[in-house]
């Protein structure tokens, strides 16, 4: 008898099958290809100048900071100054190299945006839109080509935004010890640190988050992020808590009031003027979905803190952004649907943007074109934005900072190599502020010429062996400093059409004959700010 024909039932599809079709636990893909391209292209746009202009003023200083690595400084921590001198120390600290960390961070904080949104459920659309947010965000292009704490910062900040996210899947309350290592890390980095600390304090105490304090995790992160603060605390202890008196002094006499009207409006101009709908429906959409609720709090709780303080850059707030890009862009995926052709776009036009935005914020065109691109830029608005800071600027804004350098340092060793050959031995070039003197550190050819400052961690590091004898002073300094010699003598000016004011004409004296013992003046001439 011939046997019936077998009919095979399909085979429902695995677990793994369906995974891998749509990403674990049932997340949507990673769209690698549109978000790679978002981030590299960041990166080939940082490199087209990133050797362009010179040393940044605070590059500088991280340099000499680096040279004399400590756990603490008095304006800033010790992750960022320790990365650099591991990466560039070896090198002796070339431009492009000092340049790298800063660059390759914003690149990966694209990516962790796009993390973020596929976290949330967003699909290829959102994910790209969420990454192009970091990438055409001026403070962000600025940050993240001059190298600092705060290039880091954006980095870290998208971190802990990726991890609380991933605390709202079942079975992921490890991610606590997570996000607890990443805020240890953004401690170690900046003070800022502590308003991300304060705003996950408040998305876990009004949100439903707070169920898992129960747990050992979140307490276990804890520790791990107070673990990260340590080394700078117990570096206060040993300098009587310096950085309280910086703080202090900074608010006083570096940053101007704003009214909290001016600072939203600032943060329109400095997170890209087309970009704002994303942020804002980011905003909306996360105060009314419950499960996103958190991610809105924290950025309304850093808000909040800026805006009770008084006085604040407009750049403090850039990196909380990071917690409410990804709803808006689900949102904008959303609202497109099949008919997408106009998201497109719209990431196109941003991506334009950026382009054109980094030709004015960062050193991709001469300085003359540059200056005038800020001009008309200027000349768009409606009103007059004032400054965030004391102190005069030029045409080129922040950009001057880093012109003149080379110059002001020739300059310096030419009055020095002038002296006598006893007074050369025994002179100290004491520098008004930091940039002036980790530049002549750094760019000096002389290596006996003796390289002091009197501003934060440069009067930290005194004048060394000096004796009193003779000094080159560089810069414009009281009249309380002047009278402190027997003779005070300008011999040189600098003229430097692109450089800061501050430096563009700074005087160059010889200072002979200190009255009083060295320990004295140096405490007098304290300038912590």
């Amino acid at each position: 008898m011939a046997s019936a024909p077998v009919i095979e039932k399909p085979r429902p599809r695995s677990n793994s099958t369906s995974r891998s079709a749509t990403g674990s636990r049932g997340a949507e893909r990673i769209a690698w290809l549109p978000v790679l391209c978002v981030a590299l292209g960041l990166v080939a746009l940082h490199a087209l100048g990133i050797e362009r202009y010179g040393y940044f003023r605070d590059e500088l200083y991280y340099i000499a900071c680096a040279k004399r690595f400590d756990w603490g400084f008095v304006d800033q921590p010790a992750l960022s100054v320790g990365l650099l001198k591991l990466v560039a120390e070896p090198f002796g600290y070339p431009l492009w190299l000092v340049r790298v960390p800063a660059v390759f961070s914003g690149a990966l904080a694209c990516v962790v945006a796009a993390f973020v949104a596929r976290e949330l459920g967003g699909k290829r659309l959102a994910q790209t839109l969420a990454a192009t947010m970091v990438a055409v965000t001026p403070t962000y292009l600025v940050v993240n080509h001059l190298y600092s704490m705060n290039s880091l910062d954006a980095l870290f900040w998208a971190l802990a935004a990726w991890a609380w996210v991933g605390l709202g899947k079942p079975n992921r309350q490890w991610l606590w010890l997570a996000l607890g290592l990443v805020l240890g890390l953004t401690l170690l980095n900046k003070l800022s640190g502590l308003w991300l600390l304060s705003g996950l304090g408040v998305a876990t105490l009004f949100t439903d988050r707070r169920k898992d304090l129960a747990r050992p995790e979140p307490w276990i992160g804890a520790l791990l992020a107070v673990a990260g603060l340590a080394p700078y605390v117990y570096w206060q202890t040993l300098h009587g808590w310096i950085t309280a008196e910086f703080l202090q002094n900074a608010m006083k006499l570096k940053l101007l009031p704003i009214s909290g009207w001016m600072f939203l409006l600032r943060e329109l101009a400095v997170m890209n003027p087309i970009s704002w709908p994303v942020w804002l429906t980011g905003l909306v959409v996360a105060l009314a979905k419950p499960k996103w609720r958190g991610m809105a709090l924290v950025w309304l709780t850093v808000l909040a803190i800026l805006l009770v303080n008084g006085r604040a850059r407009e750049n403090y707030l850039s990196p909380a952004y990071a917690f409410i890009f990804a709803p808006g862009a689900i949102q904008f995926e959303e609202w497109a649907g099949k008919a997408s052709g106009w998201l497109k776009a719209y990431i196109g036009a941003l991506c334009v943007s950026a382009a054109a935005i980094a030709c004015i914020v960062t050193p991709l065109l001469p300085q003359e074109k540059a200056a005038a691109g800020i001009a008309w830029l200027k000349s768009l608005s409606p009103t007059q934005v004032p400054s965030s800071e004391v102190g005069a600027k030029n045409n080129l804004e922040g950009l001057a900072d880093m012109n003149g350098w080379p110059e002001m340092t020739a300059e310096v060793e030419r009055v020095w190599s002038s002296l006598p050959a006893e007074e050369r031995s025994r002179a100290v070039v004491i520098c008004n502020n930091y940039g002036e003197a980790s530049a002549i550190d750094l760019m000096k050819r002389h290596p006996d010429m003796k390289v002091a400052g009197r501003h934060n961690n440069w009067w930290l590091w005194g004048p060394g062996q000096w004796d009193g004898t003779v000094a080159l002073v560089v810069g414009e300094v009281p009249d309380s400093f002047k009278a402190s010699f027997g003779s005070f003598t300008p011999v040189s000016r600098m003229k430097l059409k692109w450089a800061v004011p501050e430096e563009a004409s700074a005087p160059i004296a010889v200072a002979r004959g200190l009255k009083g013992s060295v320990p004295v003046f140096w405490n007098k001439i304290r300038r912590i700010e």
